[in-house]
């Protein structure tokens, strides 16, 4: 194993830490759960900005996904990782008390390992021209209404594995904020 290699708590089903940490490759051997975030940009308009993956080598290329996605690394708290990740995804630097934790989601494969996801709200009124997205891992931004992204399938936009269930949860904590 490469030493620099980045590594990861692992958690059990209650979504408490085991006390190990593993590598990816551990992790996708082993079928071990980790913990992930997925950060939400909302407007006062009511605009979600989605970003289409620029992953070209996962064969998820242009695939429509939450504003911000990331790993929590070993020790980082999820609230960390959502902030380092919408720095290192959008070139965006919101303080902690910006992103509101809504829900943590279990997701159970089958593509990945299963993982437990974090999921935040930042209400922002940036434009896009505003943003610094890291081209190795967004191909493009856009800003959407719900009732847009909720009728992907009419749409025809190509949204990434569990894309809809996080959308859902947005939805839902929206919803008790009117």
């Amino acid at each position: 194993m490469n030493s620099t290699e980045e590594r990861f708590d692992i958690y059990g089903p209650d979504g408490n830490k085991t006390g190990r940490v593993a590598t990816m490759g551990e992790i996708y051997a082993e079928q071990l759960t980790i913990r992930t975030v997925a950060v939400w940009l909302v407007n006062s308009a009511g605009k979600i900005l989605v970003h289409r993956d620029g992953k070209r080598q996962h064969g998820t290329f242009g695939e429509v996904r939450v504003s911000v996605t990331g790993r929590v690394s070993a020790g980082e708290a999820g609230l960390d990782a959502a902030q380092r990740e919408t720095l290192e995804e959008l070139g965006l630097d919101f303080p902690k008390d910006r992103f509101e934790f809504i829900k943590t989601l279990f997701h159970i494969g089958p593509r990945y390992p299963s993982y437990f996801t974090d999921i935040y709200v930042v209400f922002t009124d940036l434009g896009i021209s505003e943003m610094n997205p890291d081209e190795s891992e967004v191909a493009g931004l856009e800003w959407h209404g719900l009732g847009y992204l909720k009728n992907w399938k009419q749409n025809k936009l190509n949204i990434s594995q569990n894309f809809e269930s996080r959308l859902n949860v947005l939805s839902d904590w929206l919803d008790t904020k009117e």
